[in-house]
């Protein structure tokens, strides 16, 4: 659909779309640069809650899950995962989680834990 057809929504959902496709590419590109630095996972803990949010810590381990100091060697990583965050993970009751770049296999997950405030109504007459 042409830009000019589409609504503010649906720019907005194209935009975010085109964002994470983005900083998936520019993580997987760096596959082979962490394999050689000895790293199997690129680990980055995230949460929010109140419309605030954000990338708590970034770790790089290796393949036997030890701690690796190579944050300045990958500075920009915190914008680059940022971007793979799920919608809304910030809003009201908000969420935590963690995205996991396996360098070994290639892959990106996303695992989230929401935050769910539950009401429980009782009603009764005396």
């Amino acid at each position: 659909m042409p830009d000019e057809m589409q609504g503010p929504l649906e720019r907005y959902e194209e935009r975010q779309r085109e964002e994470k496709k983005a900083a998936k590419v520019a993580l997987l590109a760096l596959v082979d640069q962490l394999r050689t630095a000895g790293v199997s996972e690129v680990i980055a803990t995230f949460s929010g809650y109140g419309d605030e949010g954000r990338i708590e810590e970034i770790e790089f381990l290796d393949a036997q899950r030890q701690p690796a100091s190579l944050s300045k060697e990958f500075p920009n990583l915190e914008k680059t995962f940022d971007v793979l965050l799920p919608d809304g993970y910030e809003d009201n009751e908000g969420s935590s989680g963690v995205v996991t770049l396996d360098v070994e296999h290639g892959r990106i997950t996303v695992d989230t834990n929401w935050n769910i405030i539950e009401t429980q109504n009782q009603c009764y007459e005396v």
